[in-house]
Parts: structure tokens; sequence; C-alpha cells
């Protein structure tokens, strides 16, 4: 019996289905992406659905020392095993943003320039040139890399490449919605409380009942109690419920796009890697913060030791003054999105099909 791995929040949200329990979990969906369906790793938010989580939530290892720039290059040495074990090229989706330039850096400490432009090809956009272009002038433009369009990365799901992706890196760091958090709240140091969350929540939003916002509050706040670091402000918030939430549906999305109705079985062990997606970089995010519980919660550039180690490997001074460009999401919004996947990676695209995974009690 296959079961749902990845749902569009936009379709749930939009469509009249007659689903017991669907109204409690939609007060919830309501205030996450409208691309991505809630999949709760820690099993505390009751979803109406037969789903299963593919990355479930590490256990906290308390005595993890691991620094940012050791887990890059671990990840590494698991994509040089994955590449001697297939022969494949890599394919990096390239925005030209700062995950996507920490993987190009990470492979060009581990490989070398001249290796690197071997084994990986750069997928980009005019876009991803104009917001990184020191990176593409020193490195790519000379490097003798195949350059290919990443307009085309949703026809790619099924050839001899494997496409790496850096979703997630903002999971890790905590900088979700910490903007708009910031200018409701002021400080992102605010005490967690529900009445805090709920009207953050319904200014989002625009809402003037707070039932909705509440509600979801509260279910947020079960998450908070089986956090294994104190939840002390409402940025250190931010970070766990997005990273507890969120993270199963972002790690998949980008399958959602695919021209395919079915998907090899195994296409995210062979086709695509998302780079950030390791039991290292996790608990990595789970020791920073709860080592700095408050630590770049009112700062633009909360990203710091990810621009840092760039900036050693790269030697680009440059780059230290780079500001968000955001060119990502302009090759996501010519693409078609499904509006569900289930474990057997088959696409749906007619929103009734959620009536095949109800869950019966």
């Amino acid at each position: 019996m296959s079961e749902i791995i990845y749902f569009s929040g936009q379709s749930i949200l939009t469509n009249t289905l007659n689903i017991d329990g669907l109204d409690d979990f939609l007060k919830i969906q309501k205030y996450f992406h409208l691309t991505s369906g809630v999949l709760d790793r820690s099993n505390t938010i009751a979803i109406p659905f037969k789903h299963k989580i593919l990355n479930p939530l590490p256990e906290m290892d308390l005595k993890f020392k691991l620094s940012y720039k050791d887990c890059v290059m671990s990840r590494m040495d698991n994509l040089n095993q994955l590449h001697l074990t297939t022969n494949k090229t890599f394919r990096l989706l390239y925005s030209g943003g700062i995950d996507s330039t920490a993987i190009l850096s990470g492979f060009i400490e581990y490989f070398g320039i001249e290796r690197t432009s071997k084994i990986l090809e750069i997928s980009c956009t005019p876009d991803s040139i104009d917001e990184n272009p020191w990176v593409w002038n020193r490195y790519i433009a000379p490097g003798n890399f195949k350059i290919t369009t990443s307009l085309n990365h949703a026809h790619n799901w099924d050839d001899n490449v494997i496409t790496i992706q850096g979703e997630g890196n903002d999971h890790l760091f905590g900088g979700l919605g910490s903007g708009r958090m910031s200018e409701f709240l002021n400080s992102m140091y605010c005490p967690v409380d529900v009445d805090t969350l709920t009207e953050y929540l319904a200014w989002t939003k625009n809402d003037t009942d707070l039932t909705n916002a509440r509600f979801c509050a509260k279910q947020i706040m079960r998450i908070v109690d089986i956090a294994p670091m104190p939840i002390t402000n409402m940025y250190t918030l931010g970070w766990w419920y997005k990273f507890v939430l969120d993270w199963e549906a972002t790690m998949i999305r980008a399958l959602s796009q695919s021209t395919l109705s079915q998907l090899p079985v195994d296409c995210l062990q062979t086709t695509l890697v998302q780079f950030f997606n390791t039991e290292n970089f996790q608990q990595w995010s789970m020791k920073f913060h709860a080592d700095y519980p408050a630590s770049y919660a009112e700062n633009e550039n909360y990203k710091l030791i990810c621009k840092d180690m760039i900036l050693k490997i790269l030697n680009i001074p440059e780059y230290a003054s780079k500001n968000k460009f955001m060119s990502w999401p302009r090759v996501h919004s010519l693409t078609r999105s499904c509006v569900l996947i289930d474990s057997n990676f088959k696409l749906y695209h007619d929103a009734t099909d959620f009536l095949k995974f109800v869950c019966t009690y």
C-alpha cells in the first residue's frame, strides 16, 4: 500500500474534500508554505492522510562535535563514493546564492578546480551569473565546466546524471521567516508563548479572528515541548518548528516539478541528491541552536559561518559584500508542480487523489 511522501499545500488548501480531521489540519497548513505540505517528523501533529516520513527527525547527539565545514567535507566523502560507484556526472543546480555556492566551494576544496570541472556540470540561468559574478568570473567561466540551463531541470530526473541541490541550508541556520518575525515583533528575542505566536501567525495572514491562529500556535507549542534543547526565544522557535514540519517536503519538492508521471523508486539515491540532507548537518544544526539560542536573530547575514567558509576556500574578498538576490524562485515559477507524490514515486495532478490516501481510524 503506497503512502504520501509529498503534497502541495496550495492544492489541499484550495480544494473541498470530505476527509475526517482535515479541517483541523488545514488550520495548521494555512500558516505554512503554499508549495510544501506539512509533514511532521516528530509525529506530534495528526495528519489525516496515510503518509511516510523518509527523513525522520534525528535524536540529538549531545557528543556531536563536527564543525559546519566538517559536515561539508563529510558530505563530499559521500559524493565521492557515489561517483566511484555509479560513474555518473554530477549536475549542480546553481543559483549563485550562498547555498549552491557553498556546495561548489566544497567540490573545489575536496577535488580541486580541474577535477571538479570534469565531474561537475553547472546548471544555471543568467540570473545566477548576475547574483554572483565573482564566482562566475573567477571559477566557472574559465574553468571549462559544462554549462546547462536550469530552466530544463524538470525534465532531467531520469538521465545519467546525479542532480545536486542545496535545499535545507535555510532550515539548518533558521532563517525561514525571520525577516517577517523581526518586522512584527521588533526583536527576535521575544520570549516564547502561545499568545505571541498566535498574534504573529494571525498577522502573517491578516486574520482578524485569532481562532485558527491560536489552534495552530498550540500545536506548534506541542512540538516545542518535545524539543531536545530549550526553546528560549521566537527566533529559535521559528527554526525548530520549520526544522520539524517543513524539512521533509523541502527535501522532496524538486521532484514535484518532474514532467514524468512515474519516477524511478531509487531516484533520491541515484538521481537527485539534496546536499544538506545528512545526519551530520542536522546534528550540527541542533547543536548550534542549543549552544547559541539567540545567534544571528537580528542579523540578515545569519549564514555567516557558511559565508566565511566560502570566502576562505574561494579567496574572493568581494563576495563578503554580496546581497541576497533570489534568482532561484524565477526558475521554479516557470515549472508546474504535481499535487502529491506517493511512496512508489508516482506523481498525481488531481487533488481528488488525496482521497486514495485517507486515514481510516
